[in-house]
């Protein structure tokens, strides 16, 4: 019987071969992507890219605006893995929609199950406001979900009134409800939280009425970098910066709120953590937390950047429970000094928790370019990248600025955001892609020794499966339910991970196994749970 040969696999398992590929340093451009790993795509007079969506077939989705100064447009434009426009996507690869008068700019975008988008950013009526937060729903198409909100676009203001609102970023739960963080700015700037229903109405069994303000802290007016996570259990973690009690600096900060919107007070100081990143001769550094992220042990990474009298980019790990984790960097924070300047916008956790994060920063006559590091899952800058951890971008003469980091396949690290030309006028967007490195070897690997991951896991869309090595030969791999019958196979593996989707499993719990080149073991890997 099949469920007799599965309890068999940890008996059978001896040695699995891995034949690698070769190649350069962690950190330089791919060459398969674009031009020397870069592309540029000119839409209109400015253009600007702030966030990007890798899909789980393979294509790229930017989102920002374009247009000129007092008439920008929501401007999503979708890329073949190649770098080359998608010309299945609205027209010639890029959807441009205008939400009437005034300047219309995407921050964010989520991807939903079913492969809807959904933009997220800010409506200004007029210079000087006020704002709205605002969303935008297109089908897989790039055409706009006419079911969604009033023809596919939904319009909000935090107090009806004149107030300055923006949508930052976004998340979409489990059950397709958005959670959105914005922004709300009177005589300081404060982030809301919002949750919409699946048809764009705000769901009144969150917070107030579908909005959540902050109740703590006076939250930094200097910096509009922030974002959130949510957690296993769908709560939700908001990294941004605020002033402690008394203090005039800024700190990273996170606050926690349960799933109706309410503080988890279990978490941290009543639901907030605040953290100096540094002090010199008793005077406190000004500190802004940008991104935020999960390792695969659970941990709080929040990435930022510090700025006295010049910049550095910044990290910080705590605990599930806000305590910050002094086996991190030094005493549980790390910061890299860059230059006159430097910005933090994204980071992203690779399947072996080593921590990327991008930004932008001054080198040279003070112009910005791309910058792109990478520490090791405990905080010290990663030597196996780039330049002693660095990769830098210079793409124009003038200022570039990236905004957005993904990391594709555990194989690839894609940078997003706007390259300014020879002017400096006519901007354009910019994508970066970068390669991880695998030495050549021909070691053998026990079980033990090999790192094979699974993330997500459980996973209710898609999850994929992880080697720390470049796969090629005849490979495959097996899933079985708990019976010991086979439901899902998938062969000839190559590169350095395999995509499983949810349609091809019904929920429950499974043993997937893998089998490399025709050998006769067959090595037990993970517990897969599908929701």
């Amino acid at each position: 019987m099949k469920i007799n040969r599965l309890n068999c696999f940890a008996v059978l398992l001896h040695f699995v071969v891995f034949q690698f590929a070769g190649f350069s340093q962690d950190g330089t451009l791919d060459p398969t992507f674009g031009t020397g790993g870069i592309v540029l795509t000119d839409v209109g007079l400015i253009d600007e890219a702030q966030a990007v969506a890798h899909q789980p077939d393979g294509k790229i989705i930017t989102a920002g605006y374009t247009g000129n100064i007092g008439t920008y447009s929501f401007l999503l434009i979708r890329y073949n893995e190649d770098g080359s426009l998608d010309d299945t996507f609205g027209e010639g690869g890029i959807t441009t929609t205008s939400l009437g008068v005034g300047e219309a700019i995407c921050n964010a975008i989520q991807l939903q199950a079913d492969g809807k988008i959904i933009a997220i950013g800010i409506y200004i009526l007029e210079e000087g406001g006020p704002a709205n937060i605002a969303l935008a729903r297109y089908n897989t198409d790039g055409t706009l979900d006419l079911s969604y909100g009033t023809d596919g676009i939904v319009i909000t203001n935090s107090e009806d009134s004149e107030v300055f609102d923006g949508g930052m970023r976004g998340r979409v739960q489990a059950d397709g409800k958005l959670i959105v963080l914005g922004f709300k700015y009177e005589e300081i700037l404060e982030f809301l939280l919002l949750r919409y229903n699946t048809d764009g109405t705000l769901d009144n069994t969150f917070g107030d009425e579908g909005i959540v303000t902050p109740i703590i802290g006076d939250y930094s007016d200097e910096s509009e970098e922030l974002n959130l996570i949510l957690d296993a259990d769908e709560n939700i973690l908001v990294a941004s910066s605020a002033y402690g009690s008394g203090e005039s600096h800024t700190n990273f900060s996170i606050v926690k709120y349960d799933t109706d919107g309410a503080l988890d007070l279990t978490f941290g100081t009543d639901g907030q953590v605040l953290t100096n990143i540094k002090t010199t001769d008793g005077v406190s550094s000004n500190d802004y937390g940008a991104d935020i992220a999960f390792q695969s042990d659970g941990k709080i990474i929040v990435a930022g950047m510090i700025y006295e009298e010049e910049g550095a980019f910044a990290l910080a790990r705590y605990s599930a429970t806000g305590v910050l984790d002094e086996s991190f960097g030094v005493d549980g924070v790390m910061y890299t000094e860059m230059s006159a300047w430097a910005e933090c916008t994204g980071l992203s956790i690779q399947a072996n928790d080593k921590i990327v994060i991008a930004g932008y920063a001054s080198f040279e006559e003070y112009n910005k370019d791309f910058v792109l590091m990478r520490y090791t899952a405990n905080g010290d800058l990663d030597p196996t990248f780039g330049t002693d951890g660095m990769a830098v971008a210079g793409l124009s003469p003038n200022d570039d600025y990236a905004y957005g980091v993904t990391i594709i396949d555990n194989e690839k690290i894609l940078v997003v955001g706007t390259e300014a030309g020879v002017s400096g006028l006519d901007t354009r967007i910019a994508l970066v892609q970068y390669l991880f490195d695998y030495e050549l070897s021909t070691n053998e690997y026990t079980t033990d020794e090999q790192n094979i991951s699974v993330y997500p896991n459980p996973f209710n869309e898609f999850t994929r499966v992880y080697f720390d090595r470049v796969l090629t030969g005849n490979n495959y791999m097996v899933i079985y339910d708990l019976l010991g019958q086979e439901v899902y196979r998938t062969e000839n593996i190559a590169g350095a991970s395999v995509q499983i989707n949810k349609e091809q499993l019904v929920s429950g719990v499974y043993l997937l196994t893998f089998k490399e080149n025709g050998k006769n073991e067959e090595a037990f890997v993970s517990k897969l749970i599908v929701e």
